[in-house]
C-alpha cells in the first residue's frame, strides 16, 4: 500500500505539473472569449474574457495544496492500536492521493472544453460522481475491512 501511495503521489505531481506547462504552452493560442461556467447537462450557459483563467488557475493550485495539506496531516485517527492507526493513516492517505488525481483529471477536461468553447459530453456529471462514489465506497470498505482485521498494510 506504501508503494501505492507514493506512485499516486508521483502521478499526482505529474498531472499538476504538466497541466501548467500545457496552459503555458497553449496560452496564445487561447481565444479571447471562453466559456465560463457549464450546466448540468454540461453546456456552456456563460461566457468570460481568457484573463478569467488566471481565477481557475489559482483555485485548481488552491485545492491541490489544500488535499496535498490532508493528506499529509490526516494522521490523527484515536486508536489503542497502533497498528491499526497505522492502517488506517495509510488508507485514508491513499483516498485523498487517488481523489487528487481524480479530481485533477476532471478539472482538465473541462478546462479543455472551456478554452474550445465545446459543451462538455453529457455523461461528464454522472462519470465524475460515480467515480468520486466508487472512489469513496472502495476506500470505505478496505478501511472497514482494515480495522476489523487489525492487519498491517
Amino acid at each position: 500500500m506504501k508503494t501505492f501511495k507514493k506512485m499516486i503521489g508521483i502521478c499526482g505531481w505529474l498531472v499538476y505539473i504538466s497541466f501548467y506547462v500545457y496552459v503555458l504552452y497553449i496560452w496564445k493560442d487561447i481565444p479571447e472569449q471562453i466559456g465560463s461556467h457549464f450546466n448540468f447537462q454540461g453546456e456552456i450557459d456563460k461566457f468570460g474574457p481568457r484573463s478569467s483563467l488566471y481565477i481557475i488557475l489559482i483555485v485548481i493550485a488552491f485545492l491541490y495544496m489544500m488535499m496535498l495539506a490532508v493528506e499529509r496531516f490526516s494522521c490523527s485517527w484515536h486508536s489503542t492500536l497502533e497498528r491499526q492507526k497505522e492502517n488506517m493513516t495509510i488508507a485514508v492517505q491513499c483516498y485523498i492521493a487517488c481523489m487528487r488525481v481524480y479530481i485533477m483529471v476532471c478539472l482538465i477536461y473541462v478546462f479543455q472544453h472551456s478554452i474550445h468553447v465545446t459543451p462538455l459530453s453529457s455523461f461528464f456529471m454522472p462519470v465524475f460522481i460515480s467515480g468520486l462514489s466508487i472512489l469513496s465506497i472502495c476506500m470505505g470498505l478496505y478501511m472497514l475491512h482494515s480495522s476489523r482485521k487489525g492487519k498491517r498494510l
